[in-house]
């Protein structure tokens, strides 16, 4: 996924988001390139450090999950010889944060919580707060995507990853269509499992906001097979 991203290169400067970063997967990759990449262009450690502090923010609401992944990071960066980074990853809620900012890059694997799983105080909140949660009946993760999106700057990327099924459902209508207008390619894994225990196949979907192509290139990941589809057919439902 950040390679899809491209965030490999040339990455100092231009800052990171993950909005619910878990104990740190995505984050320890990410220092691992930035700091990989800084080395290669010859900035000295203190610039890097306060590099890692500007550039590469995250949040995690589970107090437990957070403190595993600030441990992680810290762990990490020693091997870098390099220490005491301020990091700017949150104990909190992403999507109660209103100065969350802009970002070149925003990727992740939001929380899948159904509509009946979510409590009352938040499904009145994301109802209020995020367009594609106003209607029917919707999963958590749409207001993610949402916040997500706002998120980027003018050419900012997103890569998430997503369970497929929102491709058809009657109540994402609304965040497909938010999405389509900067959605730029579709990696479809099917019947190909990613992760053990999820029951449902996952998609991962790349949003580009400064790129208003009217194509969407859909990758069959299981069949290595890649199809350019027109914008148009995608109003509705989803079906490549």
């Amino acid at each position: 996924m950040l390679d899809i991203l491209r965030y490999k290169e040339n990455v100092f400067g231009r800052r990171i988001l993950e909005n619910s970063c878990g104990d740190g997967r995505f984050l320890v990759e990410i220092v691992k390139r930035y700091i990989t990449d800084c080395r290669k262009k010859g900035y000295s450690d203190q610039k890097i450090k306060a590099g890692l502090a500007r550039d590469i923010c995250a949040y995690e609401k589970d107090k437990k999950t957070y403190k595993e992944c600030i441990e992680k990071l810290n762990r990490l960066i020693k091997k870098y010889k390099i220490s005491d980074v301020k990091w700017s990853i949150f104990n909190k809620d992403a999507l109660r944060d209103k100065q969350i900012g802009e970002f070149s890059f925003v990727i992740g694997n939001p929380p899948y919580i159904t509509y009946s799983a979510l409590s009352p105080k938040n499904r009145e909140y994301i109802r209020k707060m995020f367009s594609v949660c106003k209607d029917g009946k919707p999963d958590y993760y749409y207001a993610f995507i949402e916040s997500a999106i706002k998120s980027l700057n003018a050419n900012g990327r997103m890569v998430y990853l997503l369970p497929s099924n929102f491709f058809k459902t009657r109540f994402a209508q609304k965040v497909r269509s938010y999405m389509l207008p900067a959605l730029t390619d579709v990696y479809d894994y099917k019947d190909k499992r990613v992760f053990e225990s999820a029951m449902t196949a996952s998609a991962v979907v790349v949003c580009d906001k400064g790129n208003k192509t009217d194509k969407v290139v859909y990758h069959d990941v299981a069949s290595k097979k890649s199809q350019v589809v027109d914008k148009e057919t995608l109003k509705a439902r989803w079906l490549f």
